[in-house]
């Protein structure tokens, strides 16, 4: 799933899914000109995300990009980052190609793209499992079904990643407090929210803000 700024490719094995999330924001890549045709229509506007299929030969050629992209990023050649950004380019591209195209994927890949639209535009709400269904018009135990199906979590399991996820780049990217940051997500108490970020990152909030901070101002 490609959204602005950011990729999914969700790959199906025997065994498990594998999920890769990239920021991607092609401005400044290009010349003014192809930025202002290529780029920036589709950052200003809001297009909904889009799912990858690897069993479509149409999608192999992004899922193999973004393959290469990533990696490229794990390395530590000095021309990885160089690289890479050639690998998403080539994903950009496929997807300002196929936005226009006739959809060909399967129903289920459909629901699943909604459904994790409706997650990623919710970012700070406590989206509710109730809530998700109503909004695609699917019961809860379909839901359910998908999400196990093409990304071997739950859907609650994905929301909490996804907004924790968010609240890490909240810490990063903001001046609020701690309290502030889980006001901002919902969180009924600083606690349950320290509590929560802890246990998917590992780390206590101000901690991963102390840690990531310090790493970039390197």
């Amino acid at each position: 799933m490609i959204g602005p700024n950011q990729f999914y490719s969700i790959r199906l094995s025997t065994s498990v899914s594998r999920v890769y999330e990239i920021s991607f924001t092609p401005q400044g890549t290009l010349s003014t000109l192809l930025e202002d045709i290529y780029v920036r229509p589709y950052i200003e506007n809001h297009y909904p995300p889009y799912m990858y299929d690897s069993n479509q030969k149409q999608d192999r050629a992004a899922l193999q990009a973004a393959e290469k992209a990533v990696n490229r990023l794990l390395s530590n050649d000095d021309f990885s980052l160089f690289d890479s950004l050639l690998h998403l380019t080539v994903i950009w591209r496929h997807r300002i190609q196929r936005m226009n195209e006739p959809m060909y994927r399967s129903s289920s890949l459909n629901r699943v793209t909604n459904l994790l639209h409706s997650i990623h535009s919710e970012k700070h709400s406590r989206l509710t499992l109730t809530q998700l269904a109503d909004h695609n018009k699917l019961s809860k135990s379909e839901c359910c079904r998908l999400f196990t199906r093409y990304l071997g979590t739950s859907p609650s399991q994905y929301i909490q990643s996804v907004r924790m996820h968010n609240a890490a780049n909240t810490l990063l990217t903001t001046q609020l407090s701690i309290a502030e940051t889980a006001q901002l997500y919902e969180y009924s108490s600083v606690s349950h929210f320290v509590q929560t970020f802890k246990a998917h990152h590992s780390i206590t909030p101000l901690a991963y803000r102390k840690k990531y901070q310090t790493k970039r101002a390197e």
